[in-house]
């Protein structure tokens, strides 16, 4: 149950970020959460009691958090506050995938439009005090049951040992990703096509308007 409770939260808050976006509207942003909603890989793993779905509500959630954030003007402390409270419980689920997420997006978004200063609104070093208030108290407690060396070398195993090679089972050769893409994401699948050309379209038109076309 508490996983197909974060499943719909996550699907509500793509549903609300797509259509908060200018250029897509309520349309696009309704069959974007349908589709997901439906596909295989999250309809599977809404119905297993692990913790990815909380994973998948929190990195909807702060990228949710991180577009108002950019889109409202002046710092508002409720959506700082939600988006490191998210953040916090992202990585008490999961590790560093929330924040990796957030913060690559938060790069790559500013990069491509050439605007940094929005990032102050989301207040970094008020955040990383919220996430440490969040997160210290389970480190302690696990520090204190089993070692704090064991649990370091654990979350070593568990990020950067996963990074070097596969493990539980999670092997596949190169490419397979993308191959099980199609089944795994059914029927956002078919919409793929139409994001690269549109992706192409965009980045055309942001060279061009910087004078690198050609």
């Amino acid at each position: 149950v508490p996983n197909v409770l974060c499943t719909i939260g996550a699907v509500l808050l793509l549903f609300r970020l797509g259509a908060s976006m200018p250029g897509i509207g309520r349309r696009a942003a309704f069959l974007a959460a349908a589709g997901f909603a439906t596909c295989p890989l999250v309809v599977v793993d809404a119905h297993q009691a692990r913790a990815d779905q909380l994973l998948l509500l929190t990195v909807v959630a702060t990228q949710s958090l991180l577009w108002r954030i950019y889109a409202t003007p002046r710092t508002h402390w409720g959506l700082v506050l939600a988006f490191w409270l998210s953040v916090a419980m992202g990585v008490l689920a999961k590790g560093p995938i929330t924040p990796l997420i957030a913060l690559l997006t938060a790069i790559a978004f500013s990069a491509v439009r050439g605007e940094w200063r929005w990032l102050w609104r989301s207040q970094p070093l008020v955040g990383l005090l919220i996430v440490a208030a969040g997160v210290s108290p389970w480190v302690i407690a696990v520090g204190q049951h089993v070692g704090l060396s064991n649990y370091l070398n654990e979350v070593y195993s568990e990020t950067i040992g996963r990074s070097k090679e596969a493990m539980e089972g999670h092997w596949g050769p190169p490419g397979y990703h993308a191959a099980l893409f199609v089944f795994l994401l059914w029927p956002l699948a078919l919409a793929l096509p139409h994001a690269i050309t549109g992706i192409r379209r965009r980045c055309g038109e942001l060279l061009y308007a910087h004078g690198l076309d050609g």
